[in-house]
């Protein structure tokens, strides 16, 4: 996962499209660079990037991420807690070659409150287990 965090510049994302009046004002980070055939029938990627999402948005102080989906993604992303945004409308991506895109978001604070609150079972995966495999920090210091 790449994320970028939102410093001087706009995010990538709001080269297309401008975020909920609700975002403003607060740390976001985008998710640049993560891919995840629809098709693919395991939830594994999915939820080790919302852990990666976790880790990073902490050691980052970011309220909330950014995520673009395709369309088939949307079902998945929304399973794991990210709302869709802009009434679930698909937009061209100028930072994705054009192609359509939902816009949604993944608030750190509120959202991992609500999967805890409804006991979801990706939220021990989150808090609690021990991943040696997500080296957030490293990757963080490296760039």
């Amino acid at each position: 996962m790449v994320a970028e965090r939102e410093r001087r510049e706009p995010l990538a994302v709001q080269a297309s499209v401008d975020l909920p009046a609700a975002l403003h004002g607060h740390h976001l980070a985008e998710v640049t660079r993560y891919v995840v055939d629809a098709d693919y029938k395991r939830d594994a990627p999915q939820r080790g990037l919302l852990k990666a999402m976790a880790l990073t948005g902490h050691l980052l102080q970011v309220r909330a991420f950014i995520v673009t989906a395709r369309e088939k993604m949307v079902r998945r992303y929304k399973a794991l807690g990210l709302e869709l945004l802009l009434d679930g409308q698909a937009f061209p991506m100028a930072h994705i070659g054009g192609l359509p895109h939902c816009v949604m978001a993944f608030d750190l604070h509120d959202g991992l409150q609500r999967l805890r609150q409804m006991q979801h079972p990706i939220s021990p995966f989150i808090e609690d287990e021990w991943h040696p495999d997500l080296r957030v920090l490293e990757d963080l210091l490296a760039r």
